[in-house]
């Protein structure tokens, strides 16, 4: 009991306010677990360059557990999965699942990818769970900006169209990164 509420599973029952004649208001409220997802990729994405995605969970400040909780995270079929931490691999697919998950709990699902084609791409986080006899769904997308390294050189004008072969030449050029 804490301020004149009782907590009984997913139901909180606070006495409100009592009348002199014993007459009495009482609230009755449905307690759900309070999920937050946060997600870190970096922004500065290189074909062929690994990068890490982290995905923290938490149920925070609920008093109440969440049930059956399942992260999926789909990966576009231009990256692989190199490794994973606090999570698992299976084929495209990141999973974790938590049987139950705490009030106050937080998990972490980190994991490497190699992308192999410039483009940009969605990496959407989808977490299901069970609230009581209720089924919820928290999303989360971000996107991935896969770019090419970019360099580009571009030559000066040659002084003449035709060398010999044992002539010397000087170029000169600019080196872009795009």
């Amino acid at each position: 009991e804490e301020n004149g509420c009782k907590t009984i599973d997913y139901i909180k029952a606070c006495l409100d306010h009592v009348e002199e004649d014993y007459e009495a208001t009482i609230g009755i409220y449905e307690k759900s677990p309070n999920i937050i997802v946060n997600k870190k990729i970096n922004k500065n994405l290189y074909k062929d360059n690994y990068f890490s995605v982290t995905i923290e969970v938490e149920n925070k400040d609920s008093g109440v557990a969440a049930q059956n909780l399942l992260l999926t995270e789909t990966i576009p079929k231009e990256f692989m999965i190199m490794e994973t931490s606090g999570c698992e691999a299976e084929e495209n697919l990141i999973k974790l699942n938590a049987p139950i998950f705490y009030s106050d709990e937080k998990i972490t699902c980190s994991y490497t990818l190699y992308p192999q084609k410039v483009g940009e791409y969605k990496l959407q986080t989808l977490i299901t769970y069970v609230d009581g006899n209720k089924l919820f769904e928290v999303k989360k997308e971000e996107t991935a900006r896969v770019k090419d390294y970019g360099l580009g050189i571009q030559l000066g004008k040659l002084e003449k169209e035709n060398y010999n072969i044992n002539d010397n030449v000087r170029f000169k050029f600019n080196v872009t990164n795009n």
